[in-house]
């Protein structure tokens, strides 16, 4: 059994990120924060040195993202001020999520105790299998390269971890078949970013009622500068639609 202390130790200020854990761009950050704040979420806390578990509420978010304000604990733990280490887990959307942080100061909020915390430089964000699948935004373009050098462009239907599902016009089934390995895939998964990965095709399938077919893809070769820009990608979708299929 994982005691407090390990659950805390170290989580605050890490300079290199734990397999699942994501740092985030302060942009970012702070919409994910907002958006978890919105829901005022339920937390159980941890607290370094006490072996209890701890009850709480996330109250607000920091406009610059820096900081956020979290309900008194329940029961009041004996001596908790500044500098104080937690870990804080929540469930916000369907989207299970902890993180390590410490306590900033002691406020007070309409005559009620409160903790203003640190925001969290890492976020672990659980899923419920190896490589969830999420719905592609609306109008994701793809583009596949053969070793012909020939290029198809398609809209991602959905991806994962572990590869994509991509709508192609039906007379790229003519050439594209089950085990074929693709040298490139671009898929961009943000304003100014894109992955590009190899790619082996799974599966070929007619869309029903369309002029299209839906192509399914293994990623290759993946650096994992490449995974972690997609993990982020992901996580980002995750926030946005709850549990994944």
């Amino acid at each position: 059994m994982t005691s407090t202390a390990d659950a805390v130790d170290g989580s605050p200020g890490r300079s290199s990120p734990r397999r699942g854990r994501i740092a985030w761009r302060s942009r970012e950050k702070r919409a994910l924060l907002r958006s978890i704040a919105r829901d005022h979420p339920a937390l159980a806390v941890a607290v370094l040195g006490n072996e209890r578990t701890f009850t709480s509420a996330l109250l607000e978010s920091a406009g610059d993202g820096a900081s956020l304000l979290i309900d008194e604990l329940s029961p009041d733990p004996p001596g908790l001020r500044r500098g104080g280490r937690l870990r804080v887990f929540a469930d916000s959307g369907n989207v299970p999520l902890s993180f390590g942080t410490t306590v900033l100061r002691n406020e007070e909020r309409d005559g009620l105790s409160c903790y203003r915390i640190k925001a969290p430089l890492w976020v672990n964000l659980r899923v419920r299998r190896a490589d969830p699948r999420f719905l592609a935004p609306h109008g994701i373009r793809t583009y596949l390269l053969d070793t012909g050098a020939r290029i198809y462009e398609g809209l991602l239907a959905n991806i994962s971890l572990g590869g994509i599902c991509v709508a192609l016009d039906r007379q790229a089934g003519d050439t594209l078949r089950r085990g074929m390995r693709l040298p490139s895939c671009t898929v961009p998964i943000g304003p100014e970013s894109a992955l590009q990965s190899a790619l082996e095709v799974r599966y070929v399938q007619p869309l029903a009622g369309r002029q299209s077919i839906c192509l399914g893809g293994r990623f290759l070769r993946m650096t994992g500068r490449q995974r972690k820009r997609l993990m982020e990608f992901l996580c980002a979708l995750q926030l946005g639609q709850g549990s994944p299929e």
